[in-house]
């Protein structure tokens, strides 16, 4: 580096060997560094993915909270906790019924065995609904992805109300239509929930799951009240 800023420095006299050796070790360095700046790249992306990540978190936990309330406690209680685009604690959404199933694609839990969910355009991306909407204007899902689809209107056959709760409707009242948007080039938020069950103090809270559909085996959270 010390023969490098000698070189550098002077200003006449330069032979043309000088030149190629000053030319040659700025190659050099250039080629050393731009992977370490790709790899940083990737990790300040992979951290603000997770940040947005924790907004949803928190925003879904209060959500929860809000509905488990006692009915007439507050506008939107509904004396039993859920999720967005759940019309009840036990009705699923996503194409997942069971923890068992999601950890074949997913491993959230770090065991083996499971298929590798790594990339947008994974065809397991069926089973997911996106957050804010696939045609969301300001957070768009990218072009050819492997098939997240939007949440619709459920059945709910033991619901004592009009079923409604489209997730991507939900999720939107909760951050004033403002969407968080990935990071990525080709990512997109989307979640699944696993189905609460069972009655009184014998019942089974929900599981929100969600990723980023850039990478979601690697940039995913969970949450269960």
């Amino acid at each position: 580096m010390k023969t490098l800023k000698r070189l550098i420095k002077k200003t006449n006299g330069a032979s043309l060997a000088e030149f190629a050796v000053v030319v040659a070790l700025m190659a050099a360095l250039a080629a050393s560094a731009a992977p370490k700046f790709s790899a940083m790249t990737e990790g300040t992306k992979d951290k603000k993915s997770e940040e947005e990540m924790d907004k949803l978190l928190k925003a879904a936990r209060n959500f929860y909270n809000e509905k488990a309330q006692p009915i007439g406690e507050t506008v939107a209680s509904e004396g039993r906790g859920r999720f967005p685009g759940q019309e009840k604690f036990n009705i699923q959404v996503g194409g997942y019924q069971y923890e068992g199933d999601l950890a074949a694609v997913l491993d959230p839990w770090g065991a083996e065995g499971a298929a590798q969910f790594n990339n947008y355009q994974h065809t397991a991306a069926s089973n997911w609904r996106s957050v804010f909407g696939i045609t969301n204007t300001d957070a768009p899902a990218p072009t050819g992805h492997g098939g997240v689809t939007d949440d619709v209107v459920g059945t709910c056959t033991s619901c004592s109300y009009t079923p409604c709760c489209i997730g991507s409707d939900e999720w939107g009242e909760l951050f004033g239509n403002n969407p968080v948007r990935s990071p990525y080039q080709d990512g997109h938020y989307m979640y699944v929930v696993i189905p609460g069950y069972g009655t009184g103090s014998q019942s089974v809270p929900p599981m929100l799951f969600l990723s980023d559909l850039e990478n979601p085996m690697e940039i995913m959270q969970f949450y269960m009240p």
